[in-house]
């Protein structure tokens, strides 16, 4: 039970590490994180996802530029999690097989999910051994850009970044959504639930943090967040196709 307690500890107490030591993560314990997430659950046994060690001071730059966050190119570690259907087309065309469904919209969320799930399992693995990470989602501010940069061929996508260091910052930790939001039983309710009591706490959050404070509340940051523009993210189904993904979607409506 210990051992329930101390993973369940870790996990509730999670915080997103942006500020690290100028230390760099050695080798070996890079290797036993990745090898630790290997482990997690993976769609119909497939591990549709590969890990890339970004270690080239020129290539971290330009991902921090698209970015558009220092930490991307000042951390110990960075990775970038991709999404890939590719070694499996060259492991089923060995076997003289059909690659058809690699192309298809479901096979691209299987990578997807398998993707998330061993970055999230690095997460924790990394939180376990005293290592702060910060996920990238930005990555995707300029796809085209990052699979031109990582020379990454058909059948794979630049997902997420990681970024792995030892924290020199200790920040406050985000107030959650309430349960009753987010768990329900037997159907979706039909009225969304009250946050008023979170909101306050989002804003008490969000006005005494250490760094850039301000005077927004969870409701009033969901709406701001939805407003922005997308920039390059607007091509994002486009570039997914190019890189021979959703083709099966593409064909339906190329049909209609």
């Amino acid at each position: 039970m210990s051992d329930l307690n101390t993973t369940l500890a870790l996990l509730t107490h999670h915080k997103t590490i942006r500020q690290f030591k100028p230390q760099p993560i050695a080798t070996d314990i890079i290797e036993k994180l990745i090898a630790t997430a290997q482990h997690t659950a993976t769609s119909n046994f497939c591990q549709n996802y590969s890990i890339i060690s970004v270690t080239d001071s020129a290539k971290k730059r330009a991902i921090a530029a698209i970015s558009g966050q220092d930490y991307v190119a000042n951390n110990g570690h960075l990775l970038i999690m991709i999404a890939d259907q590719q070694r499996n087309q060259q492991l089923a065309l060995a076997e003289h097989e059909p690659d058809k469904l690699l192309h298809s919209t479901d096979k691209f969320l299987a990578a997807v999910f398998d993707t998330v799930l061993v970055t999230q399992s690095l997460v924790v693995a990394a939180e376990s051994i005293g290592i702060g990470s910060v996920i990238l989602g930005s990555v995707l501010n300029d796809a085209q850009q990052m699979i031109q940069l990582l020379e990454l061929p058909p059948l794979t996508f630049p997902l997420l970044g990681l970024a792995l260091g030892y924290p020199e910052q200790d920040p406050s930790e985000k107030p959650r959504l309430p349960e009753r939001a987010v768990h329900f039983t037997n159907h979706y309710p039909r009225k969304p639930v009250a946050l008023t009591n979170y909101n306050q706490q989002v804003q008490a959050y969000y006005q005494n943090r250490r760094q850039t404070p301000r005077t927004t509340n969870y409701q009033q940051h969901i709406a701001q967040s939805i407003s922005q523009e997308l920039g390059n993210r607007a091509d994002l189904a486009a570039i997914i196709q190019a890189q021979g993904f959703l083709l099966d979607f593409k064909t339906d409506r190329e049909d209609h």
